[in-house]
């Protein structure tokens, strides 16, 4: 695929810099994966190895299949990795993947098992959303799952700001990827700052889609990280509609950054029927909620989560 670096939202830039006071991007024209990774630095296999550990850290867990779509690598290239990590005691394997190494040799609480739950709410985003829409892809694994899920779709416009989306879906040659400019964060390869912020702020889509570190019971999403709940918050204000994918046991969990509530989200993807306390926050913000596992939508309100963008 080809990469045009473009400055104010048209011009070409000849020196590759964004000028003072303007946001950079980068769109993607599909076409040869190689020139794309050549765009940016490819990590080399210890810098590889560092981004899995942190990957593990942060998700409890990490599957061969997933790794190997993140760092598009081959999943043989990833059990090496795997393999070198866990005889330094640095990870453990598991069946299908690793986990932090733990002296009772048990399997971490976040398995295959939630890799199969962020696979089904994302199949259930993909199915309510029509070819040819305009969509914001925000970060995370399950925003990454739901990114898989439209490989086969056409005509998507897609603006985000993580580098691994935006390799996974410029694969598709109908898709028009749009990359924002900013910081990348060596830890999840996503672009953060005031520039990444500016560009987005710059679009109106049909669909946004976020994810969330937690959900607090007032209704409170947060994420871990203030950068990155800066770009969710721009993200919902430029969204026609907002999907918050994210599992159930989010519920009750903190963390520092507030991104938003969950009044301001359209349509939850969780995989269980939320119940008590949380059922009654939803349909006190009217919030329509689809529950993967069972595949069926619980209305808030007037609107219906089952009803795609034409």
């Amino acid at each position: 695929m080809n990469v045009t670096k473009t400055t104010n939202f048209g011009r070409s830039n000849p020196t590759g810099h964004s000028e003072r006071g303007s946001a950079a991007f980068c769109r993607i024209v599909p076409g040869d994966a190689t020139s794309f990774m050549a765009g940016r630095r490819t990590p080399k296999r210890v810098s590889r190895r560092d981004s899995i550990i942190d990957l593990v850290r942060e998700q409890g867990f990490a599957s061969i299949d997933y790794l190997a779509r993140y760092f598009r690598v081959t999943p043989q290239t990833v059990r090496r990795d795997i393999n070198a990590l866990c005889a330094a005691g640095v990870l453990q394997r598991f069946h299908g993947g690793a986990g932090l190494a733990r002296p009772d040799g048990k399997a971490p609480e976040k398995t295959r098992a939630d890799e199969a739950a962020k696979q089904q709410i994302a199949a259930q985003v993909a199915a309510r959303i029509f070819d040819g829409s305009s969509l914001f892809l925000g970060t995370g694994s399950t925003v990454a799952a739901v990114a898989y899920a439209l490989r086969n779709h056409r005509n998507l416009r897609i603006v985000t700001n993580s580098l691994p989306i935006a390799q996974q879906v410029s694969d598709n040659t109908s898709f028009e990827v749009t990359i924002v400019g900013g910081q990348v964060r060596s830890t999840d390869k996503c672009v953060v700052g005031e520039a990444a912020l500016e560009l987005i702020k710059r679009f109106r889509v049909d669909i946004g889609i976020i994810g969330a570190s937690a959900i607090e019971a007032d209704g409170a999403l947060l994420d871990c990280s203030y950068q990155g709940a800066r770009l969710s918050q721009a993200i919902i204000e430029n969204s026609r509609r907002t999907f918050l994918v994210a599992t159930e046991n989010k519920f009750g969990k903190s963390a520092m950054a507030r991104l938003g509530f969950l009044s301001q989200v359209d349509s939850w993807f969780t995989d269980k029927k939320p119940a008590g306390r949380l059922a009654c926050l939803l349909a006190s913000h009217h919030v329509d909620v689809v529950f993967a596992s069972e595949a069926e939508v619980r209305r808030g309100g007037d609107g219906a989560a089952g009803s795609p963008l034409r």
